[in-house]
């Protein structure tokens, strides 16, 4: 009030002015209002932005403990050295081989998994169609580990490894965009004379997509070879390489 009078008004004319005496003084208690206005409404502000980020800070650590939580609910799969020796038992395998091709339908692919390790934790051995079943179902999950886990498995338990493993095998390369390990499978059903017409389609389809048309070609001349019949769509691709 102060300075807004010497400011504003001249001494003598507040002297011989009570009015504008008086109007001077309110206006300075005006000012003075507003100024401790302001600071409270600063501090006030600087309250609002240090609880947000509190609560932020809450949030992050509540995120990362549903992560923990989750990492810590999810299914750990059984490691092969904590699977036994399968024994033959037909009816219980044929039981649990309509349970994980249910799941399978139902796409519930992560109890069929479950269901499968269930099966395998008990010591009953598996169907080879279920082991084929298993190699798809991993497949399409993208998981390399259990395709090549149950390829193992089937070998080793004395079943037939025919064209449907071996494509299986090949399709889980090829999504991964693997063409030396595809290529290295392709190679091993020639030599096993397993070859269909799937697995050539499949084969001439990874060259064109990965432009190597010389390669392509070389399928495509095998194929005819055979007496098989390349996919026209492919041959309309291949035109288009260069």
């Amino acid at each position: 009030a102060e300075r807004v009078f010497k400011d504003e008004c001249p001494l003598w004319a507040a002297l011989n002015c009570p009015e504008m005496l008086a109007r001077v003084v309110c206006s300075g208690s005006r000012r003075v209002a507003r100024v401790r206005a302001d600071r409270q409404t600063t501090k006030i502000s600087m309250a609002q932005t240090i609880l947000s980020s509190s609560r932020l800070a809450v949030q992050q650590q509540l995120q990362q403990t549903r992560s923990i939580v989750y990492l810590w609910k999810r299914y750990i799969r059984p490691r092969p050295d904590d699977v036994p020796k399968p024994i033959s038992n037909p009816s219980m395998a044929q039981r649990y081989h309509d349970e994980i091709t249910q799941l399978v339908n139902d796409n519930k692919h992560n109890d069929a998994i479950k269901k499968w390790d269930e099966m395998r934790l008990a010591g009953i051995l598996p169907l080879e169609v279920t082991y084929k079943l298993a190699m798809r179902m991993f497949e399409q999950k993208g998981d390399v580990e259990g395709v090549l886990e149950a390829f193992d498995e089937l070998q080793q338990n004395g079943y037939t490894v025919d064209q449907v493993s071996r494509n299986i095998l090949l399709d889980m390369h090829m999504k991964r965009g693997d063409v030396m390990n595809a290529e290295r499978v392709f190679k091993d059903m020639l030599q096993a004379q397993s070859v269909d017409l799937y697995s050539y389609n499949r084969v001439l389809d990874m060259y064109i997509m990965t432009r190597k048309r010389d390669r392509a070609e070389k399928i495509i001349a095998d194929m005819k070879g055979k007496g098989f019949t390349p996919d026209s769509e492919l041959l309309d691709k291949l035109e288009l390489v260069k």
